[in-house]
């Protein structure tokens, strides 16, 4: 299980405009404070990568992330495959949950559309478990739940950021 320090959307230093569509730019916060050691301000993420009031597309996430941190960082959509490869090396990854964009729209999904933070996995009983950082609610912190992958691969987008050159 990766450690990282992952607030909750509905922190008191995010904007409390943006607090219902702040999970992409939350999750991205998580994952360059893992590696940046050092927070990064949630409302600067919001503007800089585009967020909307529904929330952050992911190829506008990977294009304005690419263009914020520059060459020196992998920023790539990824197969769940290489997820779970990455989470083995010890790298985060944000996970986006949305069953509107996908054609199994009427399939249920753990969230319907939400960004999170892939720190862990487990197999059990033959069946793929990912640990996710929630990312919080307006009455409580962010904390890990387990998300059984079957249930959700329909709806489930990963993304890899990290820097090419590791410090960690």
């Amino acid at each position: 299980m990766i450690h990282i320090n992952a607030k909750s959307q509905y922190d008191t230093a995010v904007d409390e405009r943006f607090r219902p569509s702040a999970c992409g730019p939350t999750a991205v916060e998580a994952i360059l404070q893992y590696y940046l050691q050092q927070p990064i301000a949630i409302n600067y993420l919001y503007h800089a990568l585009g967020t909307t009031p529904i929330g952050l597309f992911t190829w506008r996430m990977i294009r304005r992330l690419k263009r914020l941190l520059g060459p020196h960082w992998h920023i790539q959509r990824v197969t769940t495959k290489k997820a779970l490869a990455a989470i083995d090396a010890g790298e985060p990854i944000a996970l986006k949950f949305d069953r509107y964009f996908t054609p199994l729209f009427f399939k249920k999904a753990r969230y319907n559309y939400h960004w999170t933070v892939l720190v862990g996995y487990t197999i059990e009983q033959g069946r793929l478990q990912l640990f996710v950082h929630d990312l919080g609610t307006p009455s409580r912190d962010s904390h890990i739940k387990k998300i059984d992958y079957s249930d959700n691969a329909h709806a489930l987008t990963f993304v890899h950021i990290k820097p090419l050159l590791k410090n960690r």
